[in-house]
């Protein structure tokens, strides 16, 4: 199987006519195809009169010796390469410990799939952090204080709130409280006092003479 760059097509074309683009591209007849398949598809939109499909395709052909050494040297038209999935390693069967999975995220779940194909009880940590634990001290009247190195890490500032999220296991989960506000909130924040409103029109001007670098 080899595989195809950069075939452009119009904006809008048939499905048919990907497979006829790759007949006339590698020269040779519809029916020495035996499988086509698109494996990327962009636009090309740097002309807004004649937007182009652009594809990669992988293709199998019964005359793919030829055509690849008939294209040797073009990097448009290459050998496909392999994609399928390679295991890193492979357990030999003889282990005597079992294997232990870290994390939760893409990469660990995605290793214990094996494992759980052939129901295999594997214990795994879900979660990693290596960040030093503090303790803090609960005063008679219930209450906690925060050093100021935690209300950094949090992003807190005095005068600001934080949520505490009850987790289960008897857990807490402390974060910054989002700062609220609505959209009319940013009206004006440009406006300098004593100097004249502008028009939309001025502003625009000021704004590409700014792009123009004609504005010191």
């Amino acid at each position: 199987m080899l595989r195809l760059n950069e075939l452009k097509l119009p904006l809008g074309h048939p499905p048919d006519a990907v497979r006829a683009a790759v007949a006339e591209r590698l020269g040779v007849s519809p029916a020495d195809i035996l499988d086509c398949r698109t494996v990327r598809r962009a636009h090309d939109a740097r002309r807004k009169s004649a937007i182009l499909m652009v594809y990669s395709v992988d293709v199998s052909l019964s005359c793919e010796t030829a055509v690849l050494a008939r294209f040797a040297g073009d990097p448009q038209v290459t050998s496909a390469p392999d994609t399928s999935y390679k295991p890193v390693a492979r357990a030999t069967g003889r282990e005597t410990q079992r294997p232990l999975m870290i994390g939760t995220g893409p990469c660990g779940l995605f290793a214990r799939l094996p494992q759980v194909a052939r129901k295999a009880k594997v214990p795994y940590i879900r979660d990693v952090r290596s960040s030093a634990m503090t303790t803090l001290t609960v005063t008679a009247k219930g209450q906690v204080t925060l050093r100021k190195d935690l209300l950094a890490h949090l992003g807190v500032r005095p005068g600001e709130k934080i949520v505490v999220e009850a987790l289960p296991d008897g857990r807490l989960e402390a974060r910054a409280a989002r700062r609220g506000g609505k959209i009319a909130d940013v009206f004006g924040i440009l406006k300098r006092r004593g100097a004249p409103a502008l028009s939309i029109e001025e502003n625009n001007e000021i704004t590409a003479d700014g792009w123009a670098n004609r504005r010191s």
